[in-house]
């Protein structure tokens, strides 16, 4: 091994000492384009998953516990959060799992001129709701845990438009959510924009307080209890299974009140998720089709690099060299090769990459994408991985065709022209 390496080392990919051949320029240009494509794909996909999923998740939890039943007294409506409910939650998905309150009550807000029907959802003060605060894009988000805030909400900028009002402004909201319509006067404190149209235009988020107050609930009263796990979409769905059947159990033995079922994000935002899943597949073929393109130009390069060195083949054979030994020689070679492509196609890609991350210039639709610029995903552990497999298979897809040296014949070689 260290006199194929010492020897392919030598070999010089100048022919006529001037310009590199034809051969190894398509190898280096193939292996860079495909690892480039192969790197810009991967941390696009990526960069979209997270983006998406993390929107998806500031408007529904991973888990979400509801009451089956209804009851035309408010007071009885929803679920009543007890220690012993939570509790029960608690042993089922974790002591690590985030747990919050939620209250909400169906409204029309109404302008001078304007009107839009939402859902007010009212959120507990110790809900951090990190994406929304990270979107805001006029005023500030209220502090739910102050006496001042209790009729401040945050909105929209696709309702806010729509409404025609800006942060700082009050406007009027109709309470439907009993025979008797009520009427309260709400400061929209914050203005965000997550682009995700389909919640924007319906959700309002108010003091769960306030929520409380106007259906005539107390402190236990919720509509929803959102779980937030931390964990991978399998965990998610085992968890709702163990978490669903220990309720049961509690409601028949009479600990708990409610008949509550559990339901997951997989299934509330299943277009999403579907949508995600589509674009795992078309990377998928994306690295298939780029693997194959870099496997075929390295072949090629391979039988342009011995054909312009039979007669160095020809002279190992002579002197004793085995067949195993000079394809060994010919496969280094064309890794070097390989390995000036990936120089190459790591520069590229991570430079595009970077710029895009923090300049942003390559922008999107968020009326179709739901976001305004390509998202990245730098991750080093996928970068690696991916450099490894296109080394890996460069040198599988080598082996085979490096047996035409075999057939080479040392006396014909040493007189090829």
């Amino acid at each position: 091994m260290k006199t194929s390496l010492f020897l392919a080392r030598r070999i010089s990919l100048h022919p006529d000492s001037r310009r590199l051949s034809t051969g190894v320029v398509i190898a280096i240009a193939g292996v860079a384009l495909a690892l480039t494509v192969m790197l810009v794909s991967i941390s696009v996909m990526l960069g979209f998953k997270q983006q998406i999923r993390s929107r998806v998740l500031a408007f529904q939890a991973p888990l979400t516990v509801t009451a089956l039943h209804a009851s035309d007294d408010n007071s009885s409506r929803g679920i009543e959060v007890t220690k012993t409910l939570v509790e029960e939650i608690r042993q089922a998905t974790g002591k690590d799992a985030e747990i919050y309150q939620v209250a909400s009550v169906p409204a029309i807000l109404k302008t001078d001129s304007q009107f839009s029907g939402v859902m007010i959802k009212g959120i507990a003060p110790e809900n951090p709701l990190p994406i929304i605060k990270s979107h805001i894009v006029a005023g500030e988000f209220p502090d739910f845990s102050a006496d001042s805030t209790l009729y401040h909400i945050a909105m929209s900028r696709t309702l806010a438009s729509r409404l025609g009002i800006n942060a700082g402004e009050s406007v009027n909201a109709f309470i439907t959510d009993s025979r008797i319509p009520r009427a309260r006067k709400l400061k929209v404190a914050a203005v965000f924009d997550t682009h995700f149209t389909d919640f924007d235009k319906a959700l309002v988020f108010g003091n769960i307080s306030m929520v409380r107050r106007i259906v005539h609930a107390d402190s236990l009263y919720a509509s929803s209890i959102e779980i937030y796990t931390g964990k991978d979409d399998e965990a998610i769905d085992l968890m709702q299974r163990e978490l669903s059947a220990r309720l049961v159990s509690a409601n028949y033995a009479g600990r708990i009140a409610d008949f509550l079922t559990v339901s997951n994000i997989h299934t509330s935002a299943a277009q999403y998720f579907n949508w995600l899943a589509l674009l795992d597949t078309n990377v998928v073929v994306i690295l298939i089709i780029m693997m194959l393109v870099s496997a075929l130009t390295l072949v090629s390069s391979l039988f342009i690099i011995v054909l312009e060195r039979v007669n160095m083949i020809g002279i190992l054979k002579a002197m004793g060299a085995t067949d195993a030994m000079i394809r060994s020689i010919f496969i280094l070679v064309t890794l070097r090769l390989v390995a000036t492509g990936l120089i190459i196609g790591n520069g590229v890609a991570l430079l595009f990459l970077f710029l895009q991350k923090y300049l942003e210039f390559v922008p999107l639709d968020p009326e179709a994408y739901y976001l305004d610029s390509v998202p990245v995903d730098l991750s080093a552990w996928w970068i690696l991985a991916v450099n490894a497999g296109v080394v890996v298979i460069s040198t599988l897809v080598l082996i085979l065709p490096s047996r035409i040296i075999s057939s080479i014949s040392p006396a014909r070689a040493i007189r090829y022209e």
